[in-house]
């Protein structure tokens, strides 16, 4: 995300610096609440396992858009888990409202997301070399045509069923004689057709004229929205009785609490840890690092 700095819009900035299209980020995560999560101690049997009885688990992109809202709400007991046709139908909304509220002008939305696997899934049809067989048919999907050197190949043959690594390969010149499996998943992987297949959610912003970025696996620190989620959770806590009923309730009211001052430290909490790994620090000091901080433009050196 280096190279779109310039025309990423801040709270600061009332014009864009550069003369491209601006760019305004939009952070999406995901959590749950339960709603005894206020009880600290429960009377049990040492050797029986305590289990929660009941949640509701939020998802929200965070944004508010002229008292509009993307925020979606999903009860695990009534309406089962989060999934891939959940996250198509909030961003659809999301970039729905993003593009009413910006329709006069030429704003891009550039959507954050982390390696959660509903967000991560791909089309069916979408080319997967970790979804193929070696050889023809079986369980594997039949994949979408692709262009390889200027040429249309057929990813299946013409009754419909998928062709397989061996045949791909072999149509692409390449000599399979002794490779086995993970041989010619990773041969296909360094084709730039397959290296650089899309997400179901890349494949629908970028069909709008957006962009879409991943996070880094396992740095949920980069993602303001993780320290929203805390500030929730911490007035969920305080006025939680145990009931879902409750829960309900407060789980709107909790998000309500983190201001628009708060949010602005929490993505600059983010862009601390951005900027120091930048600096070439790893996760065992980072957070260290990060406690130094001197101002607003560096991070400071360790002492």
């Amino acid at each position: 995300m280096d190279e779109l700095g310039p025309q990423f819009v801040t709270f600061e900035r009332s014009t864009p610096l550069s003369n491209k299209r601006p760019i305004i980020r939009i952070f999406h995560d995901e959590s749950t609440f339960f709603s005894n999560a206020d009880q600290s101690f429960h009377w049990a049997d040492e050797r029986v396992q305590v289990l929660k009885q009941e949640s509701l688990a939020l998802m929200s992109l965070m944004d508010i858009y002229d008292g509009e809202e993307a925020r979606e709400f999903l009860e695990h007991q009534s309406q089962g888990f989060w999934n891939s046709e959940h996250m198509v139908k909030q961003v659809n909304k999301c970039i729905t409202i993003f593009e009413n509220k910006y329709a006069n002008t030429t704003v891009t939305a550039l959507f954050i997301f982390d390696n959660a696997p509903s967000h991560m899934k791909k089309a069916n049809d979408a080319l997967n070399a970790d979804a193929m067989n070696v050889n023809p048919g079986g369980k594997q999907p039949a994949m979408r045509q692709t262009v390889y050197n200027g040429n249309i190949q057929e990813m299946t043959l013409p009754n419909g069923t998928a062709k397989g690594m061996k045949m791909v390969l072999e149509e692409r010149g390449v000599c399979t004689k002794g490779m086995v499996a993970k041989d010619m998943t990773a041969r296909l992987k360094t084709y730039e057709d397959l290296k650089n297949s899309k997400t179901i959610l890349c494949e629908l912003i970028e069909s709008k004229g957006h962009m879409c970025v991943y996070l880094p696996k396992f740095h949920c620190e980069l993602n303001p929205i993780e320290r929203c989620w805390c500030q929730a959770k911490k007035y969920t806590r305080a006025y939680s009785n145990g009931s879902i009923v409750r829960l309900r309730k407060i789980v709107p009211e909790g998000m309500e609490t983190a201001t628009k001052d708060m949010i602005k430290k929490f993505f600059q909490k983010s862009k601390d840890y951005k900027t120091a790994y930048r600096e070439g620090y790893t996760t065992e000091n980072v957070d260290s690092i990060v406690k130094l901080y001197k101002s607003h433009r560096r991070v400071g050196n360790q002492e």
